[in-house]
C-alpha cells in the first residue's frame, strides 16, 4: 500500500456515505479535488483531503515497513436557510468517523487510523468542519 491508496481509501468511504438529510436530489459528498478547489458550494457536500504531514517511517512500531502519513478532512456546507446546518455536520461527522475508523478492519495493509476532531468555521457564507487524520500503512509496493 502507498499513500494515495491510503488517501484513495478515505475518499471511497467518505463518497459512499449516503447523508441523514439531503437539501437537494443533488446533496451528496463530493471531492474537490487539488488543483480544482474552487469553493463554490450551493447545496451539495464537499470535502477536500490534504496531505498534512509527509510519509514517513512508524518509529513506534518494531517493523520497518510500516509508514505514517497525516491527513486534514474539511467538509463544506452552505447555510442554507431552512436546514439546519449545525445538525447536518454533526450527522455526517459522525457517519464519517465511523467509516474512516472502520478502515483499518477492511482495508488490507492499513494498520492504523486515528481522527482528532477539529473546529467548526464560516468564511463566507460557507461553513467547514474539519479532522485530522493520522494514519499508519505497511508500505508494500513500489519503492
Amino acid at each position: 500500500m502507498r499513500s494515495s491508496d491510503v488517501r484513495s481509501a478515505m475518499v471511497t468511504a467518505i463518497e459512499n456515505i449516503t447523508p441523514d438529510t439531503q437539501a437537494s436530489h443533488r446533496d451528496k459528498f463530493r471531492e474537490l479535488r487539488q488543483g480544482y478547489r474552487e469553493k463554490r458550494v450551493s447545496t451539495d457536500r464537499f470535502f477536500a483531503i490534504k496531505l498534512n504531514t509527509v510519509p514517513a517511517r512508524a518509529e513506534a512500531m518494531i517493523t520497518t515497513d510500516l509508514y505514517q502519513a497525516g491527513w486534514d478532512l474539511t467538509v463544506f456546507y452552505s447555510d442554507i436557510p431552512g436546514q439546519e446546518v449545525e445538525d447536518r455536520i454533526c450527522h455526517d461527522f459522525e457517519r464519517i468517523s465511523q467509516k474512516l475508523e472502520g478502515l483499518p478492519g477492511s482495508t488490507t495493509d492499513l494498520a492504523h487510523l486515528d481522527l482528532v476532531a477539529g473546529m467548526v468555521d464560516e468564511l463566507d457564507g460557507i461553513l467547514t468542519a474539519s479532522f485530522s487524520i493520522d494514519t499508519t500503512y505497511r508500505l508494500t509496493a513500489g519503492v
